[in-house]
């Protein structure tokens, strides 16, 4: 599909594919901020526009190579990555007691934890480290939550379909009262 020969509904939906605010893609392409609502939910109805919408928006995936396989991959990375694999276990033994006449010293065992260099990290497990910080025994690491951000990519390349059941009070059928207007 070619761009609209409407300029205004064109900038609509180049607009609209920037965040999916229909109010806002309606006030960024001079429509009144009054109406813009009205405006937005009236062009997001017409099949011409909506094309338009879907098509730049399989550009903009595309164009960021935002595919299924992706996506599925960078939920696998957040499922498996253990904070385990990022971490160096070394074993140190202390004396807990002074050694004295007639008994030997008592030694305990005692584990570290310390974060694997830099250099020994593989780019997925680097990029799923948001914040590391020293404790007594070591290291505490904190991993990113991608979930929500990849949740929004699957959605706008249509991996997740919201499906909503309307129906009447109590769950009957919706009745609809149609009269014509008398001429």
């Amino acid at each position: 599909m070619a761009t609209l020969k409407n300029k205004k509904h064109e900038r609509f939906c180049r607009e609209y594919v920037i965040d999916h605010n229909g109010t806002q893609a309606a006030i960024r392409s001079e429509y009144s901020e009054k109406t813009a609502d009205a405006q937005a939910s009236r062009l997001l109805t017409n099949v011409k526009i909506s094309d338009r919408i879907d098509e730049l928006d399989d550009a903009k995936t595309d164009e960021l190579e935002i595919t299924q396989e992706r996506i599925l991959k960078e939920y696998a990375k957040l499922a498996f990555t253990n904070s385990d694999d990022l971490m160096l276990y070394t074993d140190e033994y202390i004396i807990s007691e002074q050694e004295t006449e007639g008994s030997p010293a008592v030694y305990k065992k005692v584990s570290r934890a310390y974060l694997k260099p830099h250099d020994d990290l593989t780019e997925d497990q680097k990029g799923v480290v948001q914040e590391i910080r020293e404790t007594q025994t070591g290291v505490a690491i904190k991993l990113y939550d991608k979930k929500s951000a990849l949740d929004s990519l699957a959605k706008i390349k249509g991996m997740f379909v919201d499906k909503h059941e309307v129906t009447g009070k109590d769950g009957s059928a919706i009745v609809i009262n149609y009269k014509p207007e008398k001429k």
